[in-house]
């Protein structure tokens, strides 16, 4: 049955006029009765009957018991359309730890803009902690998560994908390129626990009795406490996230090397072994992509 022949006959009874539905579907009258015809010819039924000579017309019962049905069938057709509309969008959701999102924001982007025509993606996107990032890819709430953290589970695929230095960085007003962070106040320190190694190091290389002006949890939280003479030690891509929002309350940052760094941090990937059937193509489209950026950022081991 004709979907146009349907949507027709619907009309008409709406617009209650042969000139006004025919305008509305911007066809000809005579095109409109073709139609109808038609219509009626396949279900075997007089559905309208029109006055010779006069501008009225009138439903046959039959005509009157058929519109729930020819109802039925355009809503059925819309959502047919929407299912196919909706199965064409591949949908996919990626996790990070705050401060990766300096280095995979871009990247993101490019899903929501760059690749859309090449593959439709409905993109989802969070930053959580690496053990809350663990969790949910095991438990397949997120499809692909990168984090600075590893935990066993034989579910999960953890690869290392790439690593970064750390840098010291404070308002010092010092012109030096290397800071032994050792020669600083230790109470104008903040302290993130930025990767498992870190914490480590820290007690290794300035003792366990430092006493630092704060301890904070995310690179967030720690804009509002650097301030004239405080520092802190962290991974490269927070530096020009950190630089930039304190920069806005009038504080000049300053990067510099330090002699014995941290063990660089290291970023993991962490995807499901075996990911939701319905996952699978988008999680590949997703890794092919990264391989790329990684290799156009320079992000390596």
């Amino acid at each position: 049955m004709n979907i146009e022949d349907i949507n027709t006959f619907l009309v008409l009874v709406e617009r209650k006029s042969f000139t006004k539905a025919a305008n509305f579907l911007c066809i000809s009258q005579s095109a409109l009765s073709h139609r109808l015809n038609l219509l009626e010819a396949e279900i075997g039924e007089t559905l309208i009957v029109r006055n010779r000579g006069k501008r009225e017309f009138y439903l046959t019962q039959a005509g009157a018991d058929f519109i729930p049905l020819a109802e039925q069938w355009i809503a059925l057709e819309k959502d047919t359309k929407r299912f196919k509309s909706t199965r064409r969008v591949h949908s996919i959701s990626v996790s990070n730890v705050e401060t990766l999102t300096q280095i995979f924001g871009s990247l993101y982007k490019q899903f929501t803009i760059s690749f859309k025509d090449e593959y439709p993606f409905l993109f989802h996107t969070y930053a959580y902690p690496s053990f809350y990032i663990i969790n949910e890819v095991e438990n397949q709430n997120i499809d692909i998560g990168f984090v600075v953290r590893q935990r066993i589970s034989r579910s999960l695929k953890i690869e290392p994908i790439f690593a970064e230095k750390h840098f010291l960085l404070g308002a010092l007003g010092s012109d030096k390129k290397i800071i032994d962070p050792r020669t600083l106040d230790p109470h104008m320190e903040l302290v993130t626990d930025w990767c498992s190694t870190y914490l480590p190091w820290h007690e290794w290389y300035f003792g366990s009795d430092n006493s630092p002006f704060a301890v904070v949890d995310t690179a967030t939280s720690a804009i509002e406490f650097l301030t004239e003479g405080t520092w802190c030690i962290v991974p490269q891509c927070a530096i020009e996230f950190l630089k930039t929002s304190v920069a806005l309350r009038g504080v000049e940052l300053q990067t510099y090397e330090i002699p014995n760094p941290p063990p660089d941090r290291i970023c993991y990937k962490v995807t499901h072994r075996f990911p939701n059937a319905n996952r699978r193509e988008s999680v590949k489209f997703f890794e092919k992509k990264l391989v790329t950026y990684l290799k156009e950022k320079d992000l390596h081991l």
